[in-house]
């Protein structure tokens, strides 16, 4: 706690609706001293998502952590940094998306989106179709908030005779039910884009040869779907996950 309270000074305070830079990376080195007499020093970092990845990020860690203990460059690690090898041109299928697969069915059409993304199914609607769609998906004016407590987990976990699932996959698994319960759908929006996060890395063979990629290797990619039907796949889903997060402990 007093480590964290430590590095949430050196950030620097902003106030104000003023447009402001944020850093892209920085190091903090946070000498410590306790009450027995001995001491430490701590390093934090802060990575902005746009530099790298979570995958990059704690290959780079490991490497800064086997230099600190050895002194010397691991051998087996040779960063590449050509950010053009995630390059992905827009209204391409970058992963085989337009091919049917389980979720999505056939005839859909996979896109890379980019700063300048292709129209969006919203923009051939009326205007009141337009806004009733936008409104149904707005959060409910009424949201419950509860708190899990531990004896809650573990009640859980006996219920469900799974004495060796962690406290996070149970979690998880009923955070999954809850939005398979809860996702509204939207409103005269026949087709829609659900949008999705892909690691480029296995299907980009220049980066499925180096699993050293030292940079950001995401897109996002938006697949134009029938609304109704992949909601209802987008629930079960949910509620898939949600189960096989409990029973992969059975």
């Amino acid at each position: 706690e007093g480590v964290q309270g430590v590095a949430r000074s050196l950030w620097p305070a902003v106030a104000g609706d003023r447009p402001l830079a944020s850093p892209l990376v920085q190091v903090s080195v946070c000498p410590l001293v306790y009450t027995d007499g001995t001491s430490a020093t701590a390093i934090s970092f802060q990575v902005h998502h746009s530099i790298m990845d979570g995958k990059a990020f704690f290959s780079w860690i490991r490497e800064f952590a086997h230099i600190v203990r050895t002194g010397e460059r691991s051998d087996d690690w040779r960063p590449v940094v050509d950010r053009s090898l995630v390059g992905l041109p827009v209204h391409t299928d970058p992963a085989g998306l337009s091919e049917p697969p389980p979720l999505f069915g056939a005839g859909v059409v996979a896109v890379a989106l980019s700063a300048t993304p292709p129209p969006s199914p919203l923009d051939d609607l009326p205007d009141e179709q337009k806004a009733a769609a936008v409104a149904s998906l707005a959060p409910p004016a009424t949201m419950v908030t509860s708190t899990l407590s531990r004896r809650d987990v573990e009640s859980w976990r006996d219920h469900l005779a799974l004495p060796d699932a962690s406290n996070n996959t149970i979690v998880c698994a009923v955070l999954w039910h809850a939005m398979w319960a809860s996702v509204p759908e939207p409103v005269g929006l026949p087709t829609s884009r659900f949008a999705m996060a892909v690691d480029v890395r296995r299907y980009t063979s220049a980066l499925a040869s180096s699993s050293d990629f030292l940079g950001n290797a995401s897109i996002v990619v938006g697949v134009d779907a029938d609304t109704s039907e992949t909601m209802s796949r987008v629930r079960e889903l949910a509620r898939r996950i949600g189960d096989v997060g409990l029973s992969a402990t059975r």
